[in-house]
């Protein structure tokens, strides 16, 4: 008998994940499953001015101070799993902190499953360390956020989310048909992607569908693999200088420096749009904002943020070139449902090695 605790929260339900895994799992394997749902994420926060925004998941109010742990980007107590881990054989986590004080106690831990693309809420060197498999579901909202990157995009260029506004309020507005105030198509320019994982390679693929001239920057693709979309690969300076719509899709380093800076933002169409709906690392944000308020780029349509405090950003949001989201991108229930089915991939190929 493998004892599996599923630790899960209001989007990915553990009750739900554990039926799913009974149902693809238990004619060939004998699990007791445990479950623990937190009450996460909490409906809203407040952002004062001095509120750090939060770049990675967000789920709880970044205002109030947590204990240091040795793991990042975590909703509730940073040690609430302290004594929930022994006996456990397979631990399947979405959000929660998993530091090493918590897995020092896990006696009879074989494998754990991160329902994240990047695992960094929990301690993955102790975990390598005492030779646990490691599991994330990395690309599982490859689709969802391909999906929003075009959806804000094009709220943005045909004015969606104010027009919709005004009329909720009952004031109906023609002045949208005044020239410069009109948005512009997708059909047939050019758009590039810096970054060509999973992500980028669906939203080239739904871009074809306007007919768009798809390039793309990535050092460490292969040509092969940009020519089965037909997307064309070149450098970051050609990728900048010559889209109409530029997107992030690409994961720095902890402490590299920004992808666009002051620099390479400069090299941007002036009428060109910018899309980061991956991290806020990626972007000098102070520097991105001076472009906008100059005009030089069109705008910028941002899903997350930097490290700057609210009252930066209230700024930059406040500016008429700039629709922003409060990082929602991977929020679909077909995620959740991947991330499952992966799960339940990983485990029956973990128990076949194991038996």
């Amino acid at each position: 008998m493998t004892r599996v605790l599923i630790v899960g929260d209001k989007f990915f339900d553990p009750v739900l994940v554990g039926e799913q895994l009974q149902s693809r799992l238990s004619n060939k394997f004998e699990l007791e499953i445990h479950t623990i749902k937190y009450d996460f994420p909490i409906e809203q926060f407040t952002l004062d001015d001095d509120t750090c925004v939060p770049s990675g998941m967000s789920w709880d109010d970044p205002n109030e101070v947590k204990e240091p742990c040795g793991v990042r980007e975590f909703y509730g107590e940073p040690f609430a799993l302290l004594n929930w881990l022994q006996g456990v054989n397979i631990l399947i986590i979405h959000g929660a902190a998993v530091p090493r004080e918590v897995l020092e106690q896990a006696d009879a831990l074989q494998a754990v499953v991160i329902l994240r693309g990047g695992p960094v809420n929990i301690d993955r060197a102790y975990l390598e360390q005492r030779g646990i498999t490691i599991f994330n579901t990395n690309g599982k909202n490859a689709e969802g956020v391909a999906e929003f990157t075009v959806g804000l995009l094009l709220s943005f260029l045909r004015s969606i989310p104010e027009s919709s506004a005004f009329l909720k309020s009952g004031i109906w507005k023609p002045g949208y048909y005044e020239y410069e105030r009109t948005g512009v198509e997708l059909y047939t320019k050019t758009f590039g992607l810096i970054g060509f994982g999973r992500i980028a390679r669906h939203l080239a693929r739904i871009l074809k569908g306007f007919q768009m001239n798809v390039i793309a920057y990535d050092p460490y693709v292969k040509d092969a693999e940009f020519a089965e979309l037909g997307v064309q690969p070149q450098t970051l300076e050609q990728v900048l200088a010559a889209s109409d719509f530029v997107s992030l899709h690409a994961r720095q380093p902890k402490g590299a420096p920004p992808i666009l800076n002051a620099s390479t933002l400069a090299m941007m169409k002036p009428e060109a749009v910018l899309i980061n709906t991956a991290r806020g690392d990626l972007i000098d944000y102070p520097a991105l904002k001076q472009q906008l308020i100059s005009k030089r780029l069109r705008g910028a349509v941002l899903d997350v943020f930097g490290d700057e405090p609210f009252a930066f950003y209230n700024e930059l949001l406040a500016l008429p070139n700039v629709l922003g989201t409060p990082h929602i991108a991977g929020g679909s229930q077909e995620t959740v449902k991947r991330g499952i089915n992966m799960t339940a991939e990983f485990l029956e190929a973990f128990f076949t090695r194991s038996s």
